[in-house]
């Protein structure tokens, strides 16, 4: 994968934030605990004892080796699997990412799309870190181009290992309820959507713990962490309001689950990962039963 993307990452040990454009080797960084970022935040040498050049290396190497990592994702190296992809395909990365010295500090938080590059070029800020909410559909928007048509919903779709026809009835859904009528504008959905019929997520985009400790409770009365799909949906509808929105959604996330598991059920990391976005990246990077991944159907080479 060409070095093309300007990255979010956050240093673990600091708690700084930084934007890395591998590509030009620059550099944006901002303390821990600031909300956002701007070209004003060039940083020339070092930042708090994190050196540009190890961020840029590291950046470079971990750009060669992922076509679309996930948010959270570790780097340059970590000693053992991330709990949170406990899948094969993260699990066999381990080890393969260069060595700067920084030794997994790094966590990879997302892509900066056009409309922020467009923002920062311009004078403006963008947020050191995106909300879940938005996190959920930047890992649709393939392209980077911060808004999603239904040609963009329709591939990603695809990717999340729907048939043809139900990735084109969802896209469709999806680009009349939040877009209306209008590419979805990732940075907008937090005024668009429905808060009734998008549960998960509270007023300021992020995960609603207390809800997510509900499910955490039934999958808990469980032996593993997989319970049955009739269960889960059982669990739901009795326990939250159910729209239009949340019945598509939890319908497809099902048909994909049961793809991935080889039976109709749901993981905790599955459910958790449907929340935060995380869900979509592992969906399109497993392999198929033919070897094939879906995410090179829409990120080819």
């Amino acid at each position: 994968m060409t070095a093309t993307r300007s990255l979010r990452i956050r240093h673990h040990p600091s708690g700084q934030a930084f934007i890395i454009d591998p590509q030009r080797g620059r550099v944006l960084g901002v303390g821990a605990d600031t909300p956002v970022i701007s070209n004003r935040d060039e940083v020339l040498e070092q930042l708090g004892g994190v050196s540009t050049s190890d961020l840029v290396t590291a950046a470079r190497s971990f750009e060669a080796l992922w076509k679309w990592p996930a948010p959270g994702t570790r780097f340059p190296q970590l000693s053992q699997a991330d709990e949170r992809f406990p899948d094969a395909w993260f699990a066999e990365l381990q080890g393969r990412l260069n060595q700067t010295g920084l030794q997994g500090d790094l966590e990879f938080r997302g892509y900066i799309d056009a409309l922020e590059s467009a923002r920062l070029a311009s004078g403006g800020v963008v947020p050191v870190e995106r909300s879940a909410l938005e996190r959920h559909l930047t890992a649709l928007d393939y392209r980077l181009r911060g808004k999603l048509n239904p040609f963009d919903l329709y591939r990603a779709f695809i990717a999340n290992r729907l048939p043809p026809l139900e990735a084109l009835k969802k896209a469709l859904g999806a680009w009349i309820i939040f877009g209306r009528g209008r590419a979805v504008d990732i940075a907008e959905i937090g005024a668009r959507r429905s808060a009734a019929s998008s549960r998960g997520f509270g007023a300021d985009g992020q995960i609603d713990v207390e809800i997510l400790k509900q499910y955490r409770q039934l999958f808990d009365t469980t032996s593993s962490d997989e319970i049955e799909q009739a269960r889960l949906a059982r669990f739901h509808e009795q326990n939250f309001q159910n729209g239009f929105v949340s019945t598509a959604q939890w319908k497809s996330f099902f048909a994909t689950c049961s793809d991935l598991n080889g039976r109709d059920s749901v993981t905790y990391a599955q459910l958790v990962g449907l929340f935060d976005g995380t869900f979509h990246y592992v969906a399109a990077s497993r392999a198929d039963a033919r070897g094939l991944r879906p995410l090179d159907r829409v990120l080819p080479g």
